[in-house]
């Protein structure tokens, strides 16, 4: 467990003022300090106080402890030696603990191996709209987190992490991904190109890659490095179908009396919304497929910039249809049902897996019911 002395003490709080903000005697975190078991109850006020999260009092396990040296290996290669890493080893040990011998996915080994190159990505993105999505290749995939959680049962978590805006893993054959919370649409192209990573690495036991904002670009560049330059086109080739975009396009056109080889601000702006991407990804979609001049899409991003403050200020005044909705589940799903039947069958207590899922004991039976 969590050493509670040690972050009292970098809390710079004192006993009493822990006390009064946390409701709790003196006496009482006093003992909890010299090695008393506190209650659920108690854990959540202190964690609270000490704007720590539940799972920072979860002892650890030894699959916290192998992804966490797998997760700073990853960070170091990044050059980020003193990143934050355990949001995500504590979610991933948490996780393989709840899921004890559970099988893992198999989607991913049933994925043909395509090579990392911009072709193999417009490939890999109709393939896996083939597979997944019953060979549409022509609607916006806003429900992708749906569709990973719910029927490819992958683990995503979404945290406030900034550090990296994605990261994927695959442990012990289970399949992670971790987007950081911020605009919708940038978090759907986050986990687009995680799920490129995992493709790419599908027939591997464990693999964990870390994702700065700079390696998941809105406007990506072909010459940027091979395993990011990948899973930014896969991204974008998968949220934005060529012949959807296509199709698209042309009822926009019909819509707007624009010129049957006009692409400009307002048809992308369009497109941005149907897709439920951002400008910059649907303008560097449109530059990909030759609609715009190589370097169009970032001169159209510059100038709406200078000129409205964002694409999405321009949009509002051109009062553009509102973006589809993008839901992210909080709790991956199965993992609130696996803690449900484990708590049932006694082989879990309903407090540990209350500080595994990091949620009350009540919600754990809310979070089961909703889903």
């Amino acid at each position: 467990m969590v050493n509670l002395a040690h972050h009292i003490r970098e809390s710079r709080l004192s006993v009493r003022e822990i006390s009064g903000h946390a409701g709790i005697p003196e006496t009482r975190i006093t003992e909890i300090i010299g090695g008393a078991e506190p209650s659920v109850g108690e854990l959540r006020r202190l964690a609270e106080t000490l704007r720590l999260s539940m799972s920072d009092f979860l002892p650890v396990t030894s699959d916290e402890q192998h992804a966490e040296v797998l997760f700073r290996e990853r960070a170091a290669q990044k050059h980020k030696v003193d990143a934050p890493v355990e949001q995500f080893t504590r979610r991933v040990g948490g996780a393989l603990e709840l899921l004890g011998t559970e099988p893992s996915p198999t989607w991913l080994a049933e994925f043909p191996v395509t090579p990392q190159t911009y072709e193999g990505a417009e490939y890999a993105a109709e393939e896996f709209r083939r597979k997944f999505l019953r060979n549409d290749q022509l609607g916006p995939l806003i429900t992708l987190p749906s569709l990973l959680v719910n029927e490819l049962g992958v683990l995503l978590f979404v945290g406030s992490e900034r550090a990296f805006d994605g990261a994927s893993a695959i442990l012990r054959g289970h399949v992670f991904i971790f987007v950081a919370a911020q605009f919708k649409p940038r978090m759907l192209f986050t986990l687009a190109h995680e799920v490129a990573h995992l493709l790419a690495h599908h027939n591997d036991y464990e693999v964990v890659v870390l994702d700065t904002a700079e390696d998941v670009r809105d406007l990506p560049s072909r010459d940027h490095r091979k395993e990011e330059a990948f899973a930014n086109a896969f991204a974008s080739a998968l949220l934005v179908p060529r012949t959807g975009l296509g199709v698209a396009l042309k009822k926009i056109k019909a819509l707007t009396g624009a010129h049957e080889d006009q692409v400009g601000d307002v048809e992308i702006l369009y497109l941005s919304r149907i897709f439920g991407v951002s400008f910059e990804v649907a303008a560097r979609r449109c530059e990909d497929l030759g609609l715009l001049l190589r370097g169009g899409a970032r001169s159209m991003y510059e100038h709406l910039r200078k000129e409205y403050g964002s694409p999405e200020k321009r949009g509002e005044a051109l009062s553009l249809p509102p973006r589809p909705e993008v839901e992210f589940p909080p709790i991956p799903p199965h993992l609130v049902d696996r803690a449900i039947r484990r708590i049932r069958a006694g082989e879990i207590s309903v407090g540990r897996a209350s500080h595994i899922l990091n949620v009350s004991i009540p919600d754990i039976f809310v979070l089961h019911t909703r889903s």
